[in-house]
């Protein structure tokens, strides 16, 4: 007898059912909850859907593909779906992920259901012999996988019904159209749902608690919900089956769209490129700089590898990067290994930078190609796992090299580092491991500073001849800048008589947060909400280490609470953000003579802090006979304990602020005068506000609070040898205070910083 069904929803004119099970001729199928057995020839393939699915999401693309070269763009797609994969199996499961990812999006008829709160909630409604309740793949879906696949786990004892087509068509129609199935849900917590209860046309809306059963349990759609409206249901929490409720949305604040738009971009933009001809290239690299040899597999402990892919822009023209990467946390004895390496330290790269106006050269940068390949041999025997595109079966690879990934990839590297640079001549710094300098009968020839595969050096032009071009020979060098280039995210340019340190085109990518206005300023947070948050104070804070100390108490005042925030604290971001994009700060280095000494501005605010500490900050820079001034460093941070009075937190900060400026004497003097100590060099000059601490540190009385006279007698001592003088001026003087006070001005900061002048009254 033939067998029809008329069913409600159809996709291209064809009816969509799921396979369950299949018996010589015989196909048992499910559409929704109803369950029949039919003949294979009754049952048509609908191979179009997906295809339709993936053209829509092609075109959806074609905008982030723009500028790429799209030579080998839509080859391999399947293989690069994400940013990165394990080279050994992850590659392959990933196709299958993906399969069992679109079986959780196949349609469940399921009736309503409402209970108690709980990750047990619905048992008694959900039993796992139920047939209605149970998720399974589709049949189109399941092809992939092979047409006669089974959830064992899930089909083992249900029971499969028979009917007739009239029978079939009235168990569809008897349900209400506005009770179609919702796909299967990937709710997160805090997410706003509005809905209606099936037979109930009151409107209905909820916050997302958790999860209250297992993603991978027939449960699946089952969630914790505290409801927000009806006024009679507001603050009930109850588990409901969100996949049988009616008309379900999902609320997503501004915040949540801008995050979800930024990763399906990104996403997107990967899943289209081809980087084929960059995983040839670095594993052409990795046989070049004979990383490893190739050793037979014994059932060695190895570390298994991963690709990692990136796109870079070089000149306007935009290229392919491939990385094979180790997974080093899968070595054993990771405390064992010493694995900590030096790079260059902001505030001496100021200095540097300082130093080269003083000696009249120009700035310049080498950025080495593959460096951790061209480490320092390894002490240690490792194998690693090749990556399937190496064809290399039934091998492993014995390193040679530390490659990247492993915990001690960049000590070796600077090991190498430092071992050519010695060759060469050059001396490390005692104070910053990571920066190198030259001395010959004429005084200082050529400093270089390395922060991983980056060098920032200047020099003679016998430098340049005999030193540099030694460390062009010894090393694959790749791009070499001079005079206006990026170093370190930082835009540098030497130009008439200063260097000019900026982020412009950093500021320009930043974007503010959209936050509804009608949200209360102490309304919490979301955790989405909260991950943003925190990306923002952690750009910010970066600018502020960097180039703008005017914003540096501010937002270290939002990132000190970042696990209370609210939407008030998402404002002052916003209001931050917006600041920096209007109003661009750059850092100026101009020559200041031959006589030059360090300024140092310390400030402190007492009991401030919400917890009741106190911050402290200071300004360091460097002061030229000409009254002119370099900016060097800053810092707004809590001082290391908890203070009593006014006097105890300004004399914390002035010792915080004379710590780092004598460390910044003595750097100076080991490369301008070749010798490491404070005395008979450059001297430092102390500029606070407070009157008392200014009588205490030139007083033979000693302060009444115990604790602090260890501070005070080292300060007096470093004056009483020379090695700083300490000044008092007012407070409308002191342009330390935007580093400690919210509302401060920075107009003589920013102006200092810019125009290079500084108020010298506090000198007479």
């Amino acid at each position: 007898m033939e067998i029809k069904y008329t069913f409600l929803e159809t996709i291209n004119g064809k009816d969509l059912v799921q396979l369950l099970d299949r018996t010589m001729f015989v196909v048992f199928i499910r559409y929704g909850g109803t369950y029949v057995r039919v003949h294979e020839c009754r049952i048509l393939r609908d191979i179009d859907e997906q295809k339709d699915k993936k053209n829509k999401q092609q075109e959806k693309r074609v905008t982030l593909r723009e500028g790429l070269k799209t030579s080998n763009l839509n080859k391999n797609k399947a293989e690069h779906e994400v940013l990165y994969y394990d080279s050994d199996d992850e590659e392959d499961s990933h196709v299958n992920n993906q399969s069992d990812n679109e079986q959780g999006e196949s349609d469940n008829e399921v009736e309503g259901h409402e209970s108690e709160l709980g990750s047990q909630a619905g048992d008694s409604e959900l039993d796992s012999d139920n047939p209605v309740n149970q998720g399974h793949e589709s049949y189109e879906e399941s092809r992939s996988g092979g047409d006669s696949e089974l959830d064992n786990d899930n089909h083992e004892d249900t029971p499969v019904r028979e009917q007739s087509n009239e029978q079939a068509t009235s168990v569809v129609h008897s349900r209400s159209v506005n009770s179609k199935c919702n796909k299967a849900l990937l709710l997160k917590k805090d997410q706003k749902v509005n809905f209606k209860m099936p037979g109930d046309d009151t409107p209905r809306e909820g916050v997302v608690l958790s999860r209250a059963g297992k993603a991978s349990s027939s449960k699946k759609n089952w969630y914790n919900v505290e409801y927000r409206k009806p006024e009679e249901l507001k603050g009930n929490k109850l588990s409901i089956d969100l996949s049988t409720v009616d008309e379900l949305q999902v609320v997503k604040s501004d915040t949540d769209q801008d995050t979800e738009d930024d990763e399906e971009s990104e996403e997107a933009l990967f899943n289209e490129i081809d980087f084929c001809d960059a995983r040839k290239a670095e594993l052409e690299n990795w046989k070049k700089h004979h990383v490893y040899q190739e050793v037979e597999d014994y059932g060695q402990s190895y570390v298994s590898t991963r690709w990692v892919y990136t796109i870079k822009e070089a000149e306007n023209e935009i290229y392919r990067k491939a990385r094979l990467v180790a997974k080093g946390f899968e070595e054993d004895c990771l405390d064992e290994i010493q694995k900590n390496s030096p790079t260059c330290d902001k505030q001496s790269l100021r200095l540097i930078l300082s130093i080269i106006m003083q000696k009249k050269w120009s700035i310049n940068s080498i950025d080495i190609k593959t460096a951790f390949l061209q480490g320092e041999k390894m002490q240690r025997k490792v194998h690693l796992r090749p990556p399937k595109e190496a064809n290399a079966n039934g091998k492993l690879w014995l390193l040679e090299k530390c490659v990247y990934g492993l915990a001690d990839a960049s000590l070796k590297w600077y090991e190498k580092v430092k071992k050519t640079l010695n060759e060469c001549g050059g001396t490390e710094s005692k104070v910053d491991p990571a920066v190198f300098y030259w001395y010959n009968s004429n005084g200082l020839a050529g400093v270089l500073a390395v922060h991983v595969d980056d060098f920032l050096w200047a020099g003679t032009n016998l430098f340049e001849t005999e030193i540099i071009s030694k460390i062009r020979e010894k090393f694959s060098v790749g791009k070499e800048a001079s005079e206006s280039f990026k170093y370190l995210g930082l835009g540098l340019s030497h130009a008439d008589d200063k260097i000019i340190l900026s982020q412009t085109d950093y500021v320009e990518v930043l974007k503010t947060v959209s936050i509804d206005r009608k949200r209360p300023n102490d309304s919490q947070l979301s955790s989405v909400e909260q991950t943003v948050l925190r990306s923002k104070v952690g750009q910010l804070l970066w600018l502020a280490k960097q180039t703008r100390p005017d914003i540096a108490f501010d937002i270290a005042m939002i990132a000190s609470k970042l696990k209370t925030s609210t939407i008030e604290d998402f404002k002052r971001v916003n209001k931050l953000l917006r600041k920096v994009r209007n109003d661009p700060v750059s850092l100026h280095f101009k020559e200041l003579g031959e006589h030059v000494e360090l300024l140092l501005y310390t400030d402190a605010s007492f009991g401030n802090l919400p917890d009741g500490g106190s911050q402290g900050g200071f300004v360091i820079m460097l002061l030229g006979e000409n009254g002119k001034i370099n900016p060097i460093t800053w810092q707004s941070k809590k001082i290391r304990r908890v203070v009593r009075s006014t006097l105890a937190s300004e004399a914390l900060a002035l010792a915080d602020g004379i710590d780092c400026a004598t460390s910044l004497a003595t750097l100076y003097n080991e490369l301008v005068f070749n010798k490491c100590t404070t005395e008979g060099g450059i001297s430092v000059r102390c500029v606070i506000d407070n009157k008392d601490l200014y009588e205490a540190v030139h007083s033979k009385k000693n302060v009444s609070e115990k604790r602090l006279r260890l501070e005070i007698s080292c300060i007096k001592e470093m004056i009483q040898k020379g090695e700083l003088t300490v000044h008092w001026v007012e407070t409308k003087e002191q342009i330390a205070n935007v580093l400690t006070k919210h509302g401060a001005s920075a107009q003589n900061l920013l102006y200092c910083f810019e125009t290079g002048l500084v108020n010298t009254v506090f000198m007479k």
